[in-house]
């Protein structure tokens, strides 16, 4: 809840230490958080199974998050681990929006990032393929660039040209010739898109600054141990200091 509340989609999503709200086409639903069990409790009213699925997808509610040893015995991830030990990667309620605060995000602040991510769903309606691709994305306070990689990745999904449920390696060759989706992009994506575990963004300045790496070279070695959970291990580092605890 901590790692999701600064990079929700304002206007979609509402988080809380004890909540998530999503916001459907059939209206909010809340999922809350019981403390105790470490369970999310579900509505009154039961969802979908599209929506449920969501939700699983989002939270990754039927996988397996118990630490490997090699986590428990790193001297950097130990106390991450034995502190938080349920701690996972995120997925995605909507792969489409990942993509997109994924783009916004690239070389700003998480909180600058949520403030783009407003503005675009507010110049555009909402945020799905075909409202963002209608919309004028002009003086949106983003590079150029960064705007043509907003547009591209809007009209490729809007044309049905993404599969989403592909295999993620297949979806990443698919995303790879979209302009504006180099290495660090496609590996942060990887983690919470593809569920890829091995994942590793080796030019993420906090990386680098958690694991005292000078260079990608250096983490890249230091993540090596990691091995095949790398991309689990970038999470725990992620982790917002407010949770960290041991």
């Amino acid at each position: 809840m901590a790692y999701l509340a600064p990079r929700r989609t304002a206007g979609a999503e509402e988080v809380t230490p004890q909540a998530y709200t999503r916001v459907t086409p059939g209206g909010s639903l809340t999922f809350e958080f019981d403390t105790p069990s470490s369970s999310l409790i579900s509505p009154t009213e039961v969802p979908g199974t599209e929506d449920w699925n969501r939700l699983s997808a989002l939270f990754r509610l039927h996988e397996d998050w118990t630490p490997p040893a090699t986590f428990v015995a790193d001297p950097l991830l130990g106390p991450l681990v034995r502190g938080v030990p349920g701690f996972r990667p995120l997925g995605c309620w909507s792969p489409f929006e990942l993509c997109l605060r994924t783009i916004v995000g690239q070389q700003v602040s998480v909180a600058a990032a949520g403030t783009l991510m407003a503005r675009l769903g507010a110049r555009a309606g909402t945020w799905t393929p075909d409202a963002v691709a209608r919309a004028d994305l002009a003086n949106l306070g983003m590079p150029g660039r960064r705007v043509q990689t907003i547009r591209a990745l809007a009209e490729k999904a809007a044309a049905g040209d993404l599969s989403w449920a592909s295999p993620w390696v297949e979806l990443r060759e698919s995303l790879a010739r979209l302009p504006g989706f180099g290495p660090w992009t496609l590996d942060y994506l990887g983690i919470r898109l593809g569920r890829d575990l091995d994942a590793l963004p080796t030019s993420d300045l906090g990386l680098l600054h958690a694991t005292g790496s000078r260079t990608h070279k250096e983490l890249v070695t230091r993540a090596e141990g990691w091995r095949p959970y790398r991309g689990w291990a970038a999470s725990y580092l992620w982790m917002p200091a407010s949770v960290r605890m041991d």
